[in-house]
């Protein structure tokens, strides 16, 4: 659908390039809905009235998708049958290897109990800490502080690393962009 620029001028107005790569199904609705749909039949299973707040998170995140303008309804549905499946799978085949004896051998309590407390707690905001910076400050993800960022400044200021020296995205006005503004700017079609 993207090819044709005359059906979709009106979405790139809306803001619909600020996110990159857009896909069917929408992967936000893909993980939110299995995320969902596990912790469902998990709470489900225990009786846990909590087990109905999943699903509502679920369909907040997919009804952001549409509103957003970054997803069709229908990239959104098949996100949602796509995580719904790999969910249920993932869920039977726990329950399959939950029955296995080979786990019986393994003593979780006693691997943990060998970590003190405050270790514990230390390491697990050490690595959520790492994961955060890593995401989301572009210098460490994306060729470090010295790499040259895209020159585009519209709604947004991108961060994206730029494609310098890149026979298939020149220059454009003598500035670098990244792939996804190059692509907007020039109005090459793929």
């Amino acid at each position: 659908m993207q090819q044709n620029a005359d059906y979709w001028s009106w979405y790139i107005g809306a803001g619909a390039l600020s996110e990159s790569d857009y896909s069917f199904p929408s992967g936000h609705t893909t993980s939110a809905v299995e995320v969902a749909t596990a912790l469902f039949l998990c709470f489900k299973s225990d009786k846990k009235k909590i087990a109905w707040l999943f699903p509502c998170v679920a369909l907040c995140t997919m009804g952001s998708r549409v509103y957003l303008m970054v997803h069709y309804a229908t990239d959104v549905l098949g996100g949602l049958l796509v995580g719904v499946i790999a969910a249920v799978l993932g869920y039977l085949l726990m329950k399959l290897v939950m029955k296995s004896k080979g786990l019986e051998k393994v003593d979780a309590a006693k691997l943990f109990k060998k970590v003190p407390g405050k270790v514990g707690f230390a390491c697990i905001g050490v690595a959520v800490l790492g994961i955060f910076l890593y995401a989301f400050i572009p210098s460490l993800s994306e060729g470090g502080a010295d790499t040259q960022r895209c020159a585009y400044v519209g709604d947004y200021k991108c961060y994206n690393a730029a494609k310098v020296d890149d026979e298939k995205y020149p220059p454009i006005d003598g500035k670098e962009y990244c792939k996804i503004h190059w692509k907007a700017l020039s109005g090459v079609k793929e």
